[in-house]
């Protein structure tokens, strides 16, 4: 059987995911036991290594949220200039909203990452294309009930497989 190249082995990784690439890897180019086991254990360590980033992420959102949290538990307390809609208390917050936005769409980040290591890239691709499917819909509903809190699960569709 032929070597695969670098490159042919990313394409498979890339366009089915590590999993199903590995299997056409095998199938196609017949590495021995041991290289395909040094290779598969390397896939793992590569989805290891993004999972810490996500963890590293939530941490930071987690951080973030509970920064807004004790803003609002202030600002129901001393709400801050009763007259200005922007003052110190909400410009505190608007940073911190920028914060918490910011980790989730990293975190957001690292969950199309695996999904695509793990599932493939249609799925990746088609969890990105549904999220902001989705969003829309919720945002429309809001929009036409004049709601700024209500929420439609069923527009979310969580099964990804």
């Amino acid at each position: 059987m032929p070597l695969a190249t670098k490159h042919q082995v990313l394409a498979e990784l890339w366009n089915h995911g590590f999993f199903s690439g590995f299997d056409e890897i095998v199938r196609k180019y017949g590495p021995d036991a041991r290289e395909a086991g040094s290779f598969k254990s390397y896939l793992f360590e590569l989805i290891s290594r993004e999972i810490a980033e996500a963890k590293k992420e939530t941490v930071r959102l987690q951080g973030a949220l509970d920064r807004v949290e004790a803003k609002c538990r202030q600002g129901r307390i001393n709400p801050g200039n009763p007259t200005a809609g922007w003052d110190a208390n909400t410009t505190g917050l608007r940073n911190d909203i920028q914060a918490i936005d910011g980790w989730t769409v990293s975190l957001f980040e690292s969950d199309i990452t695996l999904l695509h290591y793990i599932l493939g890239l249609e799925t990746a691709g088609n969890r990105s294309k549904t999220l902001h499917a989705s969003m829309n819909v919720v945002m429309e509903k809001r929009r036409s009930e004049l709601s700024l809190s209500v929420s439609d699960p069923s527009a979310f569709k969580l099964k990804i497989v």
